[in-house]
Order: structure tokens, then sequence, then C-alpha cells
């Protein structure tokens, strides 16, 4: 009986102490969600900024981020942040008040720290040095091609977007057909290097680095002449 009483005192005190105590601070309802970016266009940027969500009961009353890239602190308590591709320790720091029984509780602080990798499309356009290392097309006619251009024609080759393609004789045909004797007299001059059955490519590129933009023709692969816009 003894035993049974000291147990039902010591629930009562027990009880007690749970009733009568601090009173149970409210659940933080404060999400700091994961960053996500979108593939950037080549050599572009994207703005990050926090992520958060909070109930009805959580006021945020701060919201920053520090950004770190290989060790290197790039920003640091910031409210958004201008990023290129490159992988990155993002920590987002959340300030915030909890209402509980009609008051704000004092400031809080919540912190998470995610890996952001941001990924960058594919070389779409064409370094200005690549583009000056190819003649215009009025210089054409008095160029010696036996520099074929081989490395700048690889890096440009692949940038480029393809916009028409045919052979050297098809084209020189045509040409005739417009009566376009100048476009015959390149063609012609191209045709000395290559075989009639020789593909030409009309390849359009955005500048790196700049506004304007280049179209490159390619003959069997190898870069002959540009017209910039």
């Amino acid at each position: 009986m003894r035993r049974l009483m000291t147990s039902a005192v010591a629930v009562v005190v027990l009880g007690t102490t749970v009733l009568t105590g601090a009173p149970a601070q409210a659940a933080s309802s404060i999400t700091i969600r994961t960053i996500t970016t979108s593939t950037l266009a080549y050599q572009g940027s994207t703005v990050v900024k926090p992520k958060v969500s909070a109930s009805r009961s959580t006021k945020v009353t701060s919201s920053r981020l520090t950004v770190r890239k290989a060790g290197r602190t790039v920003a640091r308590n910031v409210r958004s942040v201008r990023l290129k591709a490159a992988t990155y320790a993002v920590t987002t720091t959340v300030k915030y008040k909890v209402r509980s029984k009609g008051r704000w509780s004092g400031t809080r602080t919540k912190t998470r720290t995610q890996r952001l990798v941001v990924r960058q499309a594919a070389q779409n356009c064409a370094w200005p040095s690549n583009v000056a290392a190819v003649v215009s097309y009025e210089d054409l006619p008095a160029v010696d091609r036996a520099d074929t251009l081989d490395a700048t024609s690889r890096k440009l080759f692949s940038a480029g977007t393809a916009q028409v393609e045919v052979t050297l004789g098809a084209m020189y045909e045509a040409a005739g057909a417009l009566g376009d004797t100048a476009t015959q007299k390149v063609v012609a001059e191209i045709m000395s290097h290559y075989d009639r059955s020789t593909h030409i490519q009309f390849r359009d590129y955005r500048m790196c680095g700049s506004t304007k933009t280049a179209e490159i023709v390619f003959v069997g692969g190898e870069a002959w002449f540009k017209e910039i816009s």
C-alpha cells in the first residue's frame, strides 16, 4: 500500500510540475527550402535568393545568404547574390519570431547549408579572338589558304548553329542560274582548293561577351570567311 501511495504521490507531483511549470514554447514553423537553378546559357549568371516558408504564427525578420566556393567566401550575409556556373556551399540564415498566446517571442535563428551546383549550357558563342582569325568576306579573293586555321576551325565549328549546308558544286550552279557572278567568283576560288562535292556550311554565332553576331562560312570543316553584324 505504501508503495502504491508513493507512486500515486509521484504521479500527482509530476502532474503538478507539468501543469505549473513554464508553458511549452510554440513549435517553430520555419522551413528553409532547397535552392535550385535552371541550366544557364553559356557564360550566363543567375540571381539566388533565400527560399523560406513560415506558418501564420511565425514572422521572418531576416533571411540572408553566405556563399562559399572552393572554401573561399564569395558573398557574406547578403539578401541575394548573382552566381555563374560552379559548385557552391550556400548557407541560409533565418531570424524569426514565434507568436504564442498573443505575444511574440524573442528573435530566434535557424540555418541550413546546402550544396548548390549551377550548370551552364554548352558553348554556343564564338570568342572574339577566334573570329578575328577568320578573314572577312571582302578580303577573301586575296587570301592564301595555305594556313588552314585548323585549331580555330575546330573551336568555332562546335559552337555555331548551322543554317545552310550545300555542296560547292550545287552552290556554284545555283549562283549561275541566278546570274550572281560575284558569288560564282567566290565559290570558284574556294573550289580551287576543294572538290565540287565538298560541303559549304553557313553557321551563325553570338559573340561571347558581346551583343554582336557573326556568320562564318565553313568549307570541309574549315573556317573560310566571316560577316559580322
